[in-house]
C-alpha cells in the first residue's frame, strides 16, 4: 500500500525521512477511514509509531486492533520485542510471519537481524541469503551478510558482501565498517573521514556503529547523541546492534535509553 512505500523512503532517508513518514501516516489514516479493519493499514501505523514517533505503546495498541494473523503485524511486533531486549520472542515472531508469507524478503532480513541478536550467526546467514534470493536489489541482505562475516572474522568476505550492497548510505556504512577489519589503519581512518563528510547529516547512527567497532567510546556516544537530536528513525531499532553491545553497561547508554523512553538492558 501507499503508506508502506513512504515508510520505506523514510527509513532509507535516515535522519532526513521525517516528511516521508508524515506522508505514510496520512496514507495509512486515509486507508483506515475507508476500511477500518484493514490489517496492512494498522500495521503501517504501528511501524510509524515505532520509527517516526519512538512510541512503542502506541504501536502495540495499534497492532492489537488486528485480530487475525497477519505477517506484517507480526513483523512489527518482532521489531518491538527486539527493542525491548526480548530477542528470543522476536525470533519466534519472525518465523511465524515467514510461515504466513514465505516469499517476503523483508521478513527474512528481519529474521537474520534477530538471529544475530541471539548469537545464531549461521542461521542468520541462511536467512539473509534467502532475503537476497527473493529480492536481489535489496540493500539489507548484503549489508547483513557483511556484518555476519565481520562477527565470524571473515574479513575478505565482509568487504565482498559490503560492496554488493546497492549504492547509498547503507552501502557506504557497510564498506566503511568492513574497511576497519582489513588491517590497513591509514585506509581505515580515511574511510571513516569520508563517511563523516558524506553522512554526518543523514546517518550519524551508522557513524556511531563504525566508531563502536573501532573502540572509540566517546565518539560512539557523540554520534548516538547526534542521531537522537536528529531523531534518526533507525536509532530505536539499532541500539541492539552487535557492535554496540560492549557499550550497554556504559552509563551513557542507559541515559540514552531513558531519554528515548526505552528499557535499559540488563
Amino acid at each position: 500500500m501507499k503508506a508502506r512505500a513512504w515508510e520505506l523512503i523514510g527509513i532509507i532517508r535516515e535522519a532526513e525521512g521525517k516528511e516521508a513518514f508524515e506522508n505514510a501516516r496520512r496514507a495509512a489514516t486515509t486507508a483506515l477511514s475507508l476500511k477500518p479493519n484493514l490489517a496492512t493499514a494498522h500495521a503501517a501505523l504501528g511501524y510509524i509509531y515505532i520509527f517516526a514517533d519512538w512510541n512503542l505503546k502506541a504501536a502495540e495498541d495499534e497492532l492489537s486492533l488486528v485480530h487475525d494473523k497477519d505477517s506484517i503485524v507480526l513483523r512489527d511486533l518482532s521489531i518491538i520485542r527486539n527493542i525491548q531486549w526480548r530477542a528470543e520472542e522476536a525470533v519466534a515472531l519472525n518465523k511465524e510471519a515467514i510461515s504466513l508469507d514465505p516469499i517476503h524478503a523483508v521478513l527474512y532480513s528481519d529474521l537474520a537481524s534477530s538471529l544475530i541478536s541471539v548469537g545464531q550467526l549461521d542461521q542468520a546467514k541462511v536467512a539473509a541469503r534467502k532475503a537476497g534470493e527473493l529480492q536481489p536489489p535489496a540493500a539489507t541482505g548484503h549489508s547483513t551478510l557483511s556484518v555476519i562475516a565481520i562477527l565470524q572474522k571473515q574479513t575478505d568476505l565482509a568487504m565482498q558482501e559490503a560492496e554488493l550492497a546497492p549504492r547509498g548510505v547503507i552501502h557506504d556504512v557497510a564498506v566503511t565498517l568492513a574497511q576497519q577489519t582489513l588491517g590497513d589503519q591509514p585506509e581505515a581512518d580515511a574511510a571513516v573521514k569520508v563517511l563523516i563528510e558524506q553522512h554526518a547529516a543523514d546517518d550519524p547512527l551508522g557513524i556511531a556503529i563504525v566508531c563502536a567497532y573501532r573502540g572509540e567510546a566517546d565518539k560512539v556516544f557523540e554520534w548516538l547523541d547526534r542521531a537522537y537530536e536528529l531523531h534518526e528513525p533507525r536509532l530505536i531499532g539499532n541500539l541492539r546492534n552487535p557492535f554496540l553491545e560492549r557499550y550497554r553497561s556504559d552509563p551513557r547508554f542507559a541515559a540514552l535509553c531513558n531519554k528515548m523512553g526505552l528499557l535499559v538492558p540488563r
